[in-house]
């Protein structure tokens, strides 16, 4: 009850302010009326110019300062604060001629034993990206923070699909007219399609895109995962991770591959992010990269692709919410606490809910420039050695104490200068602040 009184009470504040300037602003022509009927059109005309625009300008940083600060950019995004999300995928297998035939993973008690260990496989890798085997821009992703959970197997005979086609076709023909789809099942479930069997290969609908991914020659991938071979079966698990992040939002960065030249998206704005593909013994280890020396043992992501990643799996720009270009439809909402952990030195500057505690870990800093709530019982705790700057931003919180602090151990004398570290602390700067909302 309180925050829509609060919210209306702001409104009517930033109305009466607005009000007041239009008042000064009628009152100032008003003033510059007489100049110009007493035979000073210039002098009245260049106050107009000078000051008008000022009381304008006046207004316009009034308005900024009292209305919501929207994120604009995906590498605005502070990866930190959000916890993981699960995607709802679906798989759809493509037989020339039967369900239990070799031109596909046959439709029996082997094929569901293989494919429910391939998505145990896909989120380990989802969970674990490697430490990048190139120079990388800072930091790089622990974690994908999305899974993949399987929601159905659908086995299809169609001789003429099987040969292949566009994943618009494949999605209309398996999904769009399937009368057994509910309208959920067709927007918020994203469906893979398998086909052929001659090469390997992925492809994408889009980036980003909800309507699905094709591969293939999955049956050699199937005989490989029956005859174990390692290499093999983690590059399976590597294809589709490729191109799910197509899907979430990320392009190429290689070049010189085996599939031509493409250098694109975020980390082509950063030195040494254009992989070169032809160099040896082994390519980059990043899952947007690929070539014929990849090596097994798990892929890299950088923090500027998990930004995008982020960005719009989590529904974070507008302009594309409940279209094709809408993968935050194909996620479970959040419905669990989650405490988010800041081991750098981060700028939070777009207005957020948090999902439970943050913590700050020493020698870290977060730098607060928007408005940051923390849903009832969390709290910002900021560990020795940390700092917590809320520079011109708002913290609301739901505790008495919504940040706790904690003490140095610096007067320990007798340990050494390089062991001594110092309380956690928060610095309130340029009209920052720290609202406690009690219910």
């Amino acid at each position: 009850m309180f925050f829509p009184l609060l919210e209306i009470f702001g409104m009517s504040f930033i109305l009466i302010r607005f009000a007041k300037v239009l008042d000064l602003m009628k009152n100032l022509l008003n003033k510059l009326a007489p100049i110009k009927k007493g035979g000073h059109p210039k002098l009245a005309t260049s106050l107009a110019i000078k000051v008008v625009p000022a009381v304008c300008l006046f207004l316009t940083i009034l308005l900024t300062n009292s209305v919501a600060q929207p994120i604009k950019s995906p590498y605005q995004v502070v990866p930190e604060l959000y916890p993981n999300k699960v995607v709802r995928v679906a798989f759809h297998f493509i037989h020339k001629y039967s369900t239990t035939d070799s031109t596909n993973i046959p439709d029996n008690r082997l094929g569901k034993t293989w494919w429910n260990k391939r998505v145990d496989s896909i989120n380990y890798y989802l969970a674990h990206p490697v430490t990048p085997n190139y120079p990388h821009h800072k930091s790089f992703a622990n974690d994908i923070k999305f899974r993949i959970e399987n929601v159905g197997v659908y086995h299809h005979v169609d001789s003429n699909y099987w040969e292949g086609a566009g994943i618009h076709q494949f999605y209309n023909r398996f999904v769009i007219e399937n009368p057994n789809f509910s309208t959920f099942e067709k927007d918020s479930v994203l469906h893979s399609f398998y086909y052929g069997d001659d090469i390997w290969g992925g492809m994408s609908s889009g980036i980003p895109s909800r309507v699905g991914m094709r591969f293939k020659g999955r049956y050699k991938e199937f005989s490989i995962w029956t005859n174990w071979s390692p290499m093999e079966h983690y590059r399976s698990d590597y294809n589709y991770i490729h191109e799910l992040l197509h899907c979430f939002g990320l392009r190429h960065n290689f070049k010189n591959s085996s599939e031509g030249t493409e250098c694109s998206g975020c980390d082509a704005e950063i030195a040494n992010h254009c992989f070169d593909m032809a160099q040896k013994p082994y390519a980059a280890n990043n899952y947007m990269s690929k070539g014929q020396n990849a090596k097994p043992g798990g892929h890299s992501v950088t923090n500027c692709q998990l930004q995008r990643i982020l960005y719009y799996g989590w529904g974070l720009y507008p302009r594309i919410l409940g279209t094709k270009k809408d993968v935050s439809m194909l996620t479970y909402p959040v419905d669990k606490n989650y405490n988010a952990i800041i081991s750098d030195s981060v700028i939070l500057d777009y207005d957020f809910k948090a999902f439970g505690n943050i913590k700050i870990n020493a020698h870290s800093t977060f730098i607060l420039r928007s408005e940051l709530q923390l849903p009832p019982g969390a709290k910002i705790h900021v560990k020795k050695g940390a700092t917590l700057i809320i520079d011109g931003g708002t913290l609301v919180t739901r505790e008495p104490e919504g940040v706790t602090l904690s003490k140095g151990n610096a007067w320990h004398f007798w340990k050494p200068k390089y062991k001594r570290t110092k309380g956690g602390k928060v610095l309130i700067e340029n009209g920052g602040k720290i609202e406690s909302v009690i219910n």
